[in-house]
């Protein structure tokens, strides 16, 4: 019958290849070959697959950072900085906080409150994706 999962093989002198006879082995194997202290594995495993977006929040997602592009051609390059260094923190939906997603979004929200009827577009996504993430 074949062993399944991890392995800890100390007395193989084989060829290493994690199966022998009838014996296969599925997932880690661990072959050590003498010495001591021997610590630690290599797991060559995929990682897992990010959180699925939902579609409805990654298009206001995409839309404000298209308004955001538009915007920042608008206001002064002092302005325009705080806008570029927001964008990492509005598009990474996994990879912000939702504390980090908030405050940002409040930043580039009054950002667009001061730029006048130009930033109205940003202001009303910003309120539509607050809403959808939750935030």
């Amino acid at each position: 019958m074949p062993r399944l999962g991890r392995v800890l093989d100390e007395s193989h002198h084989g060829d290493g290849i994690g199966m022998g006879g009838d014996s296969y082995h599925f997932g880690n194997v661990v072959t050590v070959h003498g010495g001591s202290h021997n610590t630690g594995t290599v797991n060559h495993a995929p990682a897992p697959d990010p959180r699925p977006v939902d579609p409805a929040l990654q298009e206001a997602i995409d839309e404000l950072i298209e308004l955001l592009r538009d915007l920042r051609t608008h206001v002064a390059p002092a302005t325009a900085q705080r806008i570029d260094a927001s964008l990492p923190a509005v598009s990474s939906v996994p990879a912000a906080t939702p504390a980090e997603r908030r405050s940002t979004l409040e930043a580039v929200a009054g950002i667009a409150a001061t730029a006048g009827a130009i930033g109205d577009p940003v202001i009303s996504t910003v309120r539509s994706l607050m809403e959808l993430a939750g935030i």
